[in-house]
């Protein structure tokens, strides 16, 4: 996280503190809701990053396997790279191809460009392919079949992964279950309270809706809560990273604001 992002958290977090407080007369969860979206604004750039991280990753054995394809035919490394642009590999890896061929064309030593780029990459498995790639052409030998056999592994190891997550997905529906038992739990206690003279309880008028509004305040913030852990845990346990539980903390937010504007 950079400075400019944990100054607009922080931005944000003033700004909520004293918006919430603030004698205004909006309805208290128009307010929340309008904090909540100036928070979703921001996460939705982690998330558009998260999706064109995934992307490289996914489309990175089908490069391999086209620059494999280039040198057989007998175009050298820098034309192989140059040809392998023209084709799709998603936003983030075509940036990537582009700007090694541009240090090339400047210069620097392809050994050295791999080097940088596994440091921009920051991908475990990517690092140790073009730290295997380096070697090669140090050691001089053939780099269109070590690709091959790159990409095949790649690929393999990428099923095992698809495998592992299709096992994780009973997880998954488990947090969502958790949500909504706690979703339902918070709407049998208001219809109880709203329903509370009919157990022959007696209450002043305006302390009957005083009740009533500290609940929703109250279990709206327990369910927002709630809402974006577990989404950011679903995430965390099916790929790995908190950012890939960023859409399920928008779907389940959501729901929880969808519900309280419905009460």
């Amino acid at each position: 996280m950079n400075k400019k992002d944990i100054l607009y958290i922080s931005l944000i977090t003033v700004f909520f503190i004293f918006f919430i407080f603030l004698p205004i007369n909006i309805n208290i969860f128009v307010k929340i809701g309008i904090i909540i979206l100036l928070y979703l604004i921001y996460s939705l750039k982690y998330l558009q990053e998260y999706l064109e991280y995934e992307e490289m990753i996914n489309n990175f054995p089908l490069f391999l396997r086209d620059l494999s394809h280039y040198l057989k035919i007998g175009q050298p490394l820098p034309i192989a790279l140059k040809s392998v642009s023209n084709n799709y590999y998603g936003k983030r890896l075509n940036k990537e191809i582009k700007y090694i061929i541009s240090e090339m064309e400047y210069g620097k030593t392809f050994y050295d460009v791999l080097n940088d780029s596994a440091k921009r990459i920051n991908n475990l498995e990517i690092s140790e392919v073009l730290l295997n790639i380096n070697n090669v052409l140090k050691s001089g030998g053939d780099l269109s079949n070590l690709l091959d056999t790159l990409s095949e592994s790649i690929r393999n190891l990428e099923i095992i992964k698809k495998e592992r997550l299709s096992q994780l997905k009973l997880t998954t529906y488990t947090y969502y279950g958790l949500y909504l038992g706690v979703l339902l739990s918070i709407i049998a206690v208001y219809y109880l309270i709203i329903n509370i003279k009919l157990l022959g309880l007696s209450f002043n008028k305006d302390v009957y809706y005083e009740l009533i509004n500290t609940y929703k305040f109250l279990s709206f913030l327990l369910l927002l809560i709630n809402a974006i852990f577990t989404g950011l845990v679903i995430g965390k346990l099916a790929k790995g990273t908190i950012r890939a539980g960023i859409i399920h903390s928008i779907v389940l937010t959501a729901i929880s604001v969808g519900f309280f504007f419905l009460l």
